[in-house]
């Protein structure tokens, strides 16, 4: 029986389609829009704070910016549902069983926020970034220092 674990995946930067006349500049903030897959500049109601643009950049709505994450971040991939599939990065996502995820509704649990959407490898979940509603009300993981504290007590556990 395969591992859930030969999907697994630390994350330190990834790339992302920046917003149509977005101007990025190195060191600042970068966003994940859910309703578009793409990077947004400015923070905005339930956007997904992901890290810092690493260099200045205009977007075309296309063309894949790097991001250097806030934190390691810990993906999967799994299968992408037939009925209410994942559409777009940072989606919450659910799971439909062990090995699936669909997009998150309202009274569904949410296992992480979609990376990317593959047509081959499914769908990359991150299972320790921050939804938009936990951001302002967690403290620990918005921290890079408290990823930092966290990755030592599981390094000293192995």
């Amino acid at each position: 029986m395969p591992s859930r674990f030969t999907n697994e995946v630390d994350i330190y930067a990834y790339e992302f389609p920046l917003t149509a006349a977005a101007v990025a500049l190195a060191g600042n903030l970068a966003f994940g829009v859910p309703a578009t897959g793409k990077l947004a500049v400015a923070p905005a109601t339930g956007l997904v704070c992901l890290g810092y643009f690493t260099k200045d950049s205009t977007g075309d709505g296309t063309t894949p910016v790097t991001v250097e994450l806030l934190y390691p971040i810990r993906a999967y991939w799994f299968k992408n549902a037939g009925a209410s599939p994942v559409a777009f990065a940072f989606q919450k996502a659910s799971p439909t069983d062990g090995g699936t995820v669909r997009v998150a509704g309202a009274t569904m649990p949410v296992i992480g926020v979609a990376l990317e959407i593959s047509a081959t490898r499914g769908v990359l979940v991150a299972t320790n970034l921050l939804l938009p509603a936990e951001s302002a009300t967690t403290g620990e993981l918005a921290s890079p220092d408290a990823a930092e504290r966290r990755d030592t007590r599981r390094e000293g556990n192995r």
